[in-house]
């Protein structure tokens, strides 16, 4: 083998080893508050049920569960309002489809699915139905996605599970038992839930009751559980996001949302 051919074979070996740590990265044991968002709409609605980061945009957006006229709202990394206008769909979750570069929402109950794309004057598009009936565990579940299977999934807190619907072919369904090692499913808010894109920690919920974070992998292993920061507000229902690489927790009383960066 030449000098050179070591070089290349090292190089490589190297670039594996690298690829490997990141695609693995464990969650931080302490995370780090670096966003603050208030909404701009002060009044409407209480349940804050998503955020979405916005690649192309470089923005994230939030919205209200509970009435379509609750509102939808951008801000940036810095937490500056971009826009704020009515969601028009009683959101229960919303992610960002890579594949198409719109933005889905799923809709309370029988709504179904929409999606919306953000314009070049960083405002949304009309929202458009594109799929109808309920396809999740309850009315009040929320969908997030998982790019990687591209699938949309859902905790299922009363049956111990999360549920995932193919995007391409929702009546194509995968479940699975969540399999807990420091916690129980009683502790959890049951819509709270994220998608980190993080191998082997791909979905996590919110233990309200200790205040912990705890992350699953496809198997439904518990892989990981970080404390919540002192200063982050913890609620039973809803107001619990995960965007970019952040846990976003929202409080309720004085409308903001707060990110804390965990991978």
């Amino acid at each position: 083998m030449t000098i050179q051919q070591k070089f290349i074979k090292l190089t490589l070996t190297a670039f594996v080893a690298i690829t490997a740590i990141t695609a693995f990265a464990q969650p931080l044991s302490s995370p780090i508050r670096d966003i603050t968002y208030t909404l701009f709409n002060q009044y409407d609605g209480t349940n804050a049920s998503a955020v979405v980061w916005v690649p192309k945009s470089q923005m994230y957006v939030t919205v209200v569960a509970g009435n379509a006229e609750f509102p939808l709202e951008g801000f940036s990394p810095a937490g500056t309002n971009i826009f704020s206008e009515n969601a028009n769909v009683d959101a229960r979750g919303m992610w960002y489809n890579t594949k198409s570069g719109d933005i889905e929402i799923n809709g309370a109950g029988e709504m179904g699915w929409y999606g919306f794309s953000i314009a070049p004057t960083n405002r949304p598009t009309e929202r458009l139905n594109i799929l109808p009936g309920q396809n999740q565990p309850d009315f009040q579940s929320i969908g997030v996605y998982d790019e990687a299977k591209k699938q949309v999934c859902f905790l299922n807190a009363d049956a111990n599970g999360i549920v995932c619907h193919s995007r391409k072919k929702p009546s194509k369904t995968k479940s699975f038992d969540l399999n807990f090692t420091s916690t129980s499913s009683v502790n959890l808010n049951p819509y709270a839930f994220g998608y980190t894109g993080q191998a082997g920690y791909e979905f996590v919920c919110m233990d309200y009751v200790n205040r912990n974070m705890v992350f699953f992998d496809r198997s439904g292993n518990q892989t990981a559980s970080v404390a919540i920061p002192q200063d982050a507000p913890v609620n039973d229902w809803f107001a619990f996001s995960f965007a970019n690489g952040r846990a976003f927790f929202y409080d309720k009383e004085n409308r903001i949302w707060t990110g804390y960066k965990v991978f």
